[in-house]
């Protein structure tokens, strides 16, 4: 009678390892003085197999881990994985400053089985994208060999800081950017965070050629710190022949550094200094700005921040300043100093009109807008426009209003994304990061062409944040930013009390010229689309103020013979009474 699976293997196994003991282990045929010598044979047979067995343990592990799912995967693929998690930021290798433990990270991968170790050790990318700070000196040399030869990525980054972490962080770039590694690099990162620095001794370490650089971001957080002029010996001594982006926070290259002389694609000035700084000594002239941005015939992305000349004549057209036609995405900025956010305009002033196809980000302060000359805000908001077809999309948010070349409606809550390389062409976008207020609002919806907008949707924040205001946006407000939007077809805001009178506001009849048999109609006739912003909100009554004005606003349109086709109610907790209503006033109700 056969025994369970598990028996049956042990009882192989058994067999097959007393057979192989039995044929190294044979003394039958021995005799006489042969006797001796085959003792002696089996004893070193005996210490071989002694010696082998751990060898001969990793290889059945081996072999049995090949069975497993895991293991059957293509190293091409696998290494894929490993790559994914590599750049993964809760996966990054942490330690080893704050104490003595370190973990590894993702590359704990290399423990798991030999075969996973294999496919990680071979994939020289792998280990090209160090963060350095986190890896331990003893690390560094694996690192190194495993990228085989690769460009190098490498990143020094601290958030918090003590003397002996200073002491390391220095430490680390002087051992990383060694010759033999600076002439592998091919992107830098150093971000400077902390309150902790007493000293800057990084700052003299850049002293070996660099000739395969292509990125390089310097990040500095201030705090005891006024923003200041690097120099860079490794990129000083001529032209840096394959940078390309250039990212600099709160620290700048003088403006007669070679490095103005690269063929950069992406520029990053961003400075933010303390209140007692005096910037005027570190910004570029009017020509020396022009100089930079006229040797930088492949430019496409370009973010200035409080970095702008101080001369401020807008008026002299000798003054128009000309972006590179490679240009795609600009982004102007000023901080919360009124000076800041007004140097931000009239420089924008100061530049000829961008082509339609460059996408453009103009963010001042809300608070100095209401200082500024408000012509000079207004001649900007025109310029932002000019040159470019009339927007598809409206999106209005508590801090930005943004166009765009194509329909679209969002859907969730924070409806502006962040700004970054990738944005669509032709996108314009106004921040006014302090928040927002019904002259805003009116001033932006009165300068920019509006007139073929098919797409308008509203932040909860706009209805929420304005209407705490003493002025906020009422019904005749709301009827004249409307009147603005011709061939609208599709709006979107937050079903909540406070959208009462952007619905009363839908609803409300305008006198067509007709002298005295003047008819009424409907604003914005051509919609067919309300879509509800996806906004978690309390329960609230069935009975709230914002069904009874949007039943209303339904009744209404469909009274008039341009119903509502499709109504997209988001989630927001309709009661099935509610939802029967709507339901028979639309075409359609998702």
């Amino acid at each position: 009678m056969s025994g369970t699976p598990i028996e049956n293997v042990e009882e192989t196994f058994e067999y097959a390892w007393k057979a192989f003991i039995s044929s190294r282990f044979d003394a039958s045929n021995a005799s006489g003085t042969d006797r001796s010598a085959n003792v002696a044979a089996l004893d070193h047979e005996l210490r071989a197999i002694q010696e082998k067995l751990d060898m001969l343990m990793l290889l059945a592990k081996r072999r049995r881990n090949e069975a497993v799912l895991a293991c059957t995967v293509p190293p091409e693929v696998l290494s894929m994985v490993f790559l994914y998690a590599s750049r993964m930021h809760d996966w990054q290798p942490s330690g080893p400053y704050r104490d003595s433990k370190y973990h590894p990270g993702w590359t704990q991968v290399t423990q798991v089985c030999a075969y996973w170790r294999e496919v990680a050790r071979d994939t020289a990318m792998l280990w090209c994208e160090i963060s350095c700070v986190n890896v331990p000196r003893t690390g560094m040399l694996p690192y190194l060999l495993r990228s085989k030869d690769m460009p190098l990525s490498l990143t020094f980054r601290r958030d918090g800081w003590t003397q002996h972490d200073e002491e390391c962080f220095v430490q680390d770039i002087r051992d990383w950017l060694c010759p033999p590694n600076c002439r592998r690099l091919q992107h830098l990162e150093i971000s400077e965070h902390g309150n902790g620095l007493a000293t800057r001794d990084w700052i003299e370490l850049f002293e070996h050629p660099m000739p395969a650089l292509e990125g390089l971001s310097i990040e500095v957080v201030l705090d005891r710190w006024e923003v200041f002029f690097l120099r860079m010996g490794a990129l000083e001594s001529n032209r840096p022949p394959n940078l390309r982006s250039l990212k600099l926070d709160n620290v700048l290259f003088p403006w007669d550094s070679s490095v103005w002389a690269a063929d950069l694609t992406t520029l990053t000035l961003w400075i933010c200094p303390p209140e007692w700084q005096d910037l005027a000594p570190l910004l570029p002239t009017k020509t020396q700005l022009e100089d930079i941005l006229s040797n930088l015939k492949s430019l496409e992305v370009l973010t200035l921040y409080n970095v702008f000349p101080a001369e401020r004549d807008v008026e002299s057209e000798a003054d128009i300043l000309m972006f590179p036609t490679s240009l795609r995405n600009l982004h102007l900025g000023g901080d919360d100093d009124i000076d800041n956010s007004t140097a931000c305009l009239e420089f924008f002033l100061r530049t000829a009109a961008t082509p339609a196809h460059v996408a453009c980000y103009i963010d001042v302060n809300v608070d100095a807008v209401a200082f500024v000359e408000p012509d000079l805000f207004l001649r900007a908001m025109e310029l932002l426009q000019s040159g470019r077809p009339p927007a598809k999309s409206l999106l209005v948010d508590s801090d930005a209003l943004q166009l765009l070349q194509r329909s679209y409606l969002s859907g969730v809550y924070r409806v502006t994304p962040e700004w970054d390389d990738g944005v669509e062409e032709g996108t314009r976008r106004i921040d006014y990061s302090r928040g927002i207020d019904r002259t805003i609002i009116l001033r932006l919806c009165s300068v920019l062409d509006l007139s073929d907008v098919r797409m308008f949707t509203i932040s909860p924040y706009v209805l929420s944040f304005v209407n705490v205001k003493a002025e906020s946006l009422s019904v005749d407000d709301w009827h004249v930013i409307l009147s603005r939007l011709p061939q609208l077809t599709g709006i979107s805001f937050p079903y909540e009390p406070d959208a009462c009178d952007l619905l009363c506001a839908l609803t409300k009849c305008t006198d067509d010229d007709g002298g005295d048999e003047a008819e009424t109609s409907l604003p914005v006739p051509l919609l067919t689309t309300i879509s509800f912003l996806v906004f978690p909100k309390p329960d609230r009554n069935s009975h709230d103020p914002p069904f009874l004005a949007l039943r209303d606003l339904l009744r209404a349109r469909k009274q008039a013979a341009t119903p509502i086709h499709r109504l997209v109610s988001g989630g927001v907790g309709l009661t099935e009474d509610e939802t029967n209503i709507l339901r028979s006033l639309v075409h359609e109700m998702v």
